[in-house]
């Protein structure tokens, strides 16, 4: 089982600095993942409530980034549901590099 994180600006033309891409993947030590581009990671899942204790902590980080406001006025975070593994591949134009890294966590 795996599921996909995105974050990003809110703001276009304002991209999250380096800090900001590091406080958000600060939270992803420990987990198995794969950065496809910078902001979006597939990151494997191993029990059940790893995805949403991924969430809080990512909504969290998010929160501080946006000052506290609850809502994305500057940062957003998304996260799909879990997928099992083996429910379909990805496809798209990515770093050849990325795909076999992706591939184990989304159909291995």
């Amino acid at each position: 089982m795996h599921c996909m994180v995105v974050w990003g600006s809110a703001i276009a033309g304002i991209p999250l600095t380096p800090q900001e891409h590091a406080e958000f993947e600060k939270v992803l030590a420990g987990h198995a993942w794969v950065r496809v581009f910078p902001g979006a990671f597939v990151i494997a899942l191993i029990y059940e409530g790893e995805r949403l204790e991924l969430s809080k902590e990512l909504s969290r980080v998010a929160q501080e980034l946006n000052g506290g406001e609850p809502t994305g006025s500057r940062v957003r975070v998304l996260i799909s549901p879990p997928i099992p593994k083996g429910s379909g591949t990805y496809a798209g134009w990515a770093a050849k590099e990325v795909w076999p890294e992706l591939n184990k966590r989304s159909i291995e």
